[in-house]
């Protein structure tokens, strides 16, 4: 595998594993912000954790 054949496959990686991430990010703020709402308390690690495992 060549070097340049192997960067285009970590940059895809990476921007794969970030957009992953971000979006897990944004549904752990709805779920916080969605238990703050009603009254509950919030855990973002609770919702964070969760939220990576379901993407």
């Amino acid at each position: 595998m060549t070097e340049l054949a192997r960067a285009n496959k970590l940059k895809i990686a990476s921007l794969a594993f970030g957009f992953w991430t971000m979006l897990a990010f944004s549904y752990a703020a709805t779920t916080v912000l969605g238990s703050i709402s009603e009254g509950h308390p919030a855990s973002w690690m609770r919702a964070l954790s969760w939220n990576l495992i379901d993407f």
